[in-house]
């Protein structure tokens, strides 16, 4: 029996391990809504939500029924005297005589319970309204938290893809290189190349392989950032379902005004200025006068011995109702200057909010042109690459008909490679430019 249980453990052990392991094939989007489910800072911002909605029923509570209980026991070990003069009980006695009396008994016990219900205070109002607006803000920074992740996300995706790209193309590269070493080495063989010709051509494969093993393990490291960015676990397998292609063809010339309402850090700064305009609404309720209601009722007694306090039918109850009042009359001038106090944050959280939207608008102004700029460049990169080839295969067939040098070629090679590594750093360059385009028109906020 013990054997066959720690079989089922270690065979659950497997396939959980499997399953944290298992291979996920996913697009930009499907990385983008993984890590919406499953980032650590997006659950704690959900969880900052759940605080504030008990925050809320924590000030609602505060208006309504509160009760309370109290029991009381008291050991009299000394009762306290009383000094009264002798004359009260004692006719005659002189005037300037005092007696001291003991009242009390040795051993006393009370129980009572206490109900109050607030009736006015517009302080609580106020507490209330603004309860709400913090659960508000905590749902922007939920929508600000999501749009760091997604810009995140979008970039490591992007960087990941650029990488593979590149060592797809140094493969091809190094393939030519072979298949080039492979005649030159046959030339050389039929004496109608010099062995040095084939030396350099070594050389630059050897050079490729190098820079190609570079790459493959910069690759691992490009996912590994990208699990990160998602909060996946790193041992999990990620193939990437998108290449280069899908999102070369959604670029085109951008233009257009900055929608700031669509900007969450925008957002955020609105509900901060609602919770100023809370905060003095509640610094000039509180001069206003609160009432509220109680009732106490109880039971108490009180004995020499104390075993007879379980005596309950000695008990004699009580009880009172009433009213609290309380009206502020003077404060030496504190309300007033705390009242100004929050007047000038709101003047400042005003001028926060007119500096914010001149920064996005010059934000949105920026992305825009350096977008446009290296859509630009990357049309000539392609044109590069195109002429790269046609130089290289030129080369390459003037070197076969024996009418062009070996050197020419490994040239010819070198700066193809190099259009290639330009071109895509053109192609990494605009996709950044255009996911902070996206992120100035507010296209991450995902409560749009």
């Amino acid at each position: 029996m013990k054997t066959l249980v720690v079989a089922l453990i270690l065979s659950i052990s497997v396939v959980s391990k499997a399953q944290d392991t298992s291979t996920t094939n996913l697009s930009l989007q499907q990385c983008i809504e993984f890590a919406l489910q499953n980032h650590e800072q997006i659950q704690n911002a959900e969880l900052d939500i759940r605080i504030a909605d008990k925050k809320i029923i924590e000030t609602r509570a505060m208006g309504l029924p509160q009760i309370n209980g109290k029991v009381e026991y008291t050991n009299n070990l000394q009762p306290m005297s009383q000094f009264i003069p002798a004359s009260a009980f004692v006719p005659g006695a002189p005037d300037d005589q005092i007696q001291a009396l003991a009242f009390g008994v040795n051993h006393g016990s009370n129980a009572s319970i206490t109900l109050s219900q607030l009736v006015f205070d517009g302080s609580y109002l106020v507490g209330l309204q603004s309860a709400r607006t913090y659960k508000a803000l905590f749902e922007k920074s939920l929508n600000q938290t999501k749009a760091d992740i997604t810009e995140n996300v979008v970039k490591a995706y992007y960087g990941a893809t650029i990488t593979s790209e590149r060592i797809k193309l140094l493969r091809v590269n190094l393939k030519r290189i072979e298949a080039l070493e492979k005649d030159t080495k046959v030339l050389v063989d039929n004496g109608f190349a010099e062995k040095i010709d084939l030396q350099r051509i070594i050389v630059s494969k050897n050079n490729l392989k190098t820079e190609l093993q570079k790459l493959e393990a910069f690759d691992a490291i490009s996912l590994d950032l990208l699990k990160f960015q998602m909060g996946m676990p790193i041992q999990n397998e990620l193939i990437l379902s998108q290449n280069l292609e899908t999102f070369i063809s959604e670029f085109q010339v951008q233009s257009g005004d900055a929608d700031i309402e669509a900007r969450p850090e925008y957002q955020m700064i609105q509900i901060q200025q609602a919770l100023n305009e809370n905060e003095l609404k509640y610094e000039k309720v509180i001069r206003y006068p609160s009432l509220s209601a109680f009732f106490n009722g109880g039971f108490n007694n009180g004995t020499i011995n104390a075993s007879d306090l379980f005596n309950f039918g000695n008990y004699r109850e009580y009880g009172m109702i009433g009213l609290n009042l309380n009206v502020p009359i003077y404060s030496s001038g504190r309300s007033s200057s705390r009242i100004k106090q929050v007047q000038f944050k709101i003047d400042q959280t005003s001028n926060q909010m007119a500096m914010l939207k001149r920064s996005i608008e010059f934000e949105v102004e920026q992305a825009q042109t350096t977008y446009n700029n290296n859509l630009m460049s990357l049309s000539f990169q392609q044109e590069n690459i195109n002429l790269a080839e046609e130089v290289y295969n030129d080369s390459k067939i003037k070197y076969e008909a024996g009418v062009g040098s070996n050197l020419e070629v490994i040239e010819a090679e070198s700066a193809l490679k190099e259009s290639q590594v330009n071109y895509l750093s053109a192609v990494y360059d605009l996709l950044i430019a255009k996911t902070d385009l996206d992120k100035s028109y507010g296209k991450f906020n995902q409560s749009n």
